[in-house]
């Protein structure tokens, strides 16, 4: 189980990392938008950059059991 979820997790950083480097107009990740816009106004695309490059990072960690341990 931990390859799918960290597979998915991986998969979604790379979404939030080609959406906010391309602005795209999705109606999905506009919400995701919208609401990091209060906090981060004009800085939004950078900071999901960000979240996707980490979120990718951790999936593959994940995926190769080098976190999260049991």
């Amino acid at each position: 189980m931990d390859v799918f979820f960290g597979v998915i997790m991986t998969i979604i950083g790379v979404l939030f990392l080609v959406f906010s480097v391309t602005k795209s107009e999705n109606k999905l990740y506009q919400i995701f938008v919208k609401r990091s816009e209060i906090l981060w106004k004009k800085k939004v695309y950078i900071f999901h950059s960000i979240v996707g490059i980490i979120l990718i990072a951790l999936g593959i960690l994940y995926t190769f059991g080098i976190i999260w341990v049991e």
